[in-house]
């Protein structure tokens, strides 16, 4: 039987976790309009460090909610709990699958944490403004403005 109640609210959660996410980015974007740079110790705290977190977040209770309701399409007829489960998979392998798969994504939150980390506190380059280039005037070296 399904257990209505977690598919119920983690369809919720990634909703409302989704719903942060864009306002976050949204309140970020109105931020830096104009060239403007946020200043304060918030910013980095409540949108460098949540929205990465909660954007992972709804993902999993998206998951969650993916696989707790696929059960009802097999209970209520449309396909048998007998004919839903692989007869090729035993237990040992979707086990040893889910802890490699489980490790293997650690593995990889540790190395994107760490780079993260690296970089965030290497800052930076400093930016220099290139010069001026007088109107009508043109070189070749300057970046582009504006294009197609």
């Amino acid at each position: 039987m399904p257990v209505i109640p977690i598919t119920y609210w983690s369809f919720r959660f990634m909703m409302g976790l989704g719903i942060w996410v864009a306002l976050g980015a949204a309140v970020l974007l109105w931020a830096t309009r104009k060239g403007r740079v946020p200043h304060g110790r918030r910013w980095p705290a409540v949108l460098g460090l949540s929205l990465p977190i909660t954007a992972v977040a709804a993902n999993s209770f998206g998951w969650i909610f993916t696989e707790m309701g696929r059960q009802p399409w097999a209970v209520y007829g449309l396909m048998t709990t007998e004919n839903a489960v692989s007869p090729g998979v035993s237990v040992f392998e979707a086990a040893t699958s889910l802890i490699v798969l489980t490790l293997l994504y650690a593995v990889l939150a540790v190395v994107e944490v760490a780079l993260l980390v690296k970089y965030v506190k290497l800052g930076a380059e400093p930016f220099t403004e290139p010069p001026e280039v007088p109107l009508g005037g043109h070189d070749d070296d300057r970046p582009m403005a504006f294009a197609y």
